[in-house]
């Protein structure tokens, strides 16, 4: 299924229901040029909001919970691919060998980032796929999320939409602002406000659950950041601090296993 294709089944299964976030309404899709046009979503993005203090962001944090329940309890349009664990492990993986092939990242760094990558991969062998299979987003992190003044939550670019563990799309959105707080683009305690009041309005399931799969795909995510950083000119300078966030996050992981 292609993009034009998930985003037109995405689109068409959140009509059916309320509280959902908005999504970008489809205007032409020309194969030949290769070009998508989407209507305009109205609203700042959520990484401005995190940005603007304790407050705003646990506010924010609410009704992007809201929504993201609504979201998640959407039937997921059966032609999505579905992604799990599993996928996840290989999707890792591969940036990995990528990355280390391409010669991007060496030495000390390497070594570091392969410790990480198996850490990251035993934590998702751990809890394998779940059932039942939601709606997820897949890439979801701040640039993504729109909110308008009234509190509406917008989501962009639905073309990696699939079935899966909800849990994937709040880990990669808790890793990608642990990255912000790196470049100094969020305050760490408005990251903070931001995550327990988004995790009030959560939690399908067991809490203790919910919680270790989501600590298990932030991991993941922060993994494969390393890998991601390493191939982007000027880019490269942020790898040793995610190295860092990343090995904090695995101890985490870890000792909650244990």
């Amino acid at each position: 299924v292609d993009a034009v294709e998930r985003h037109r089944a995405v689109a068409a299964a959140l009509t059916a229901r309320t509280g959902t976030p908005a999504v970008p309404a489809l205007l032409t899709a020309d194969v030949n040029r290769a070009t998508i046009r989407f209507a305009t979503l109205p609203g700042e993005p959520l990484q401005v909001l995190v940005a603007a203090g304790v407050a705003r962001a646990a506010d924010v944090g609410r009704r992007l919970g809201s929504a993201l329940a609504a979201w998640w309890s959407t039937p997921p349009p059966q032609c999505l691919p579905t992604h799990g664990a599993v996928a996840e492990r290989a999707v890792l993986a591969r940036w990995h060998e990528q990355a280390v092939s391409a010669g991007v990242i060496s030495g000390a760094a390497a070594e570091r980032w392969a410790a990480l990558v198996e850490r990251a991969a035993a934590g998702l062998g751990r809890i394998g796929d779940t059932e039942p299979l939601r709606l997820l987003h897949r890439d979801l992190h701040a640039g993504q999320v729109l909110v308008t003044p009234d509190g509406s939550v917008g989501l962009l670019d639905l073309d990696t939409a699939s079935r899966g563990d909800p849990a994937l799309d709040l880990g990669n959105l808790l890793a990608h602002l642990d990255l912000d707080v790196l470049d100094g683009h969020c305050d760490r305690a408005a990251v903070a406000a931001f995550e327990t009041a988004l995790d009030e309005m959560l939690a399908p399931g067991p809490r203790g659950t919910w919680a270790s799969r989501v600590a298990v795909y932030r991991l993941a995510a922060l993994a494969r950041l390393v890998g991601v950083h390493a191939f982007r000119p000027g880019a490269q300078a942020r790898v040793p601090a995610l190295l860092l966030a990343g090995g904090s996050r695995a101890a985490e992981v870890e000792s909650a296993v244990d």
